[in-house]
């Protein structure tokens, strides 16, 4: 988390001074409020990056001139099981919330690539790598959330 109050002078120095602290396996950015529709929104996101031919997932695929393409699947419901639904290879994501592993995240630049600005840019950043390293972006459907309004 992010520490608070912040400036949005200081904004970019503290974000990557949190973002060096970073000792999981896999980063999770959330890059506007949203609210999980599936309970296991973040098990799912986790599930596909730690996939060693997965460099970059997300909920949300875009078509290369950024229109929604998938946003989730139903589900039961219990919402444990999407119904007839996996992970799927993608070319473009939205940058509202997306996970990496660490050593993708390094591998595409490490922190110097975050922006907190511009995680459009980060995200892309990241698809690049991804593509150069022959890894999968993937969109699943179990990370379901709708967009809420900043």
């Amino acid at each position: 988390a992010l520490p608070h109050p912040y400036t949005s002078q200081d904004r970019p120095q503290r974000y990557l001074r949190t973002a060096s602290a970073i000792a999981t396996p896999v980063c999770l950015f959330v890059n506007r409020p949203l609210a999980a529709i599936n309970p296991f929104f973040i098990e799912a996101l986790f599930k596909e990056a730690l996939r060693t031919d997965c460099g970059l997932v997300t909920g949300i695929a875009l078509d290369p001139n950024r229109r929604n393409l998938n946003s989730g699947a139903p589900f039961d419901a219990s919402f444990v099981q999407p119904l007839g639904a996996s992970a799927k290879p993608v070319s473009h994501i939205s940058a509202s919330f997306f996970a990496t592993r660490r050593e993708c995240l390094a591998a595409a630049g490490g922190l110097s690539i975050l922006s907190p600005s511009d995680m459009q840019n980060t995200a892309a950043l990241l698809a690049g790598n991804a593509q150069r390293q022959n890894l999968q972006i993937l969109c699943t459907p179990c990370a379901v959330a709708t967009l809420l309004r900043p």
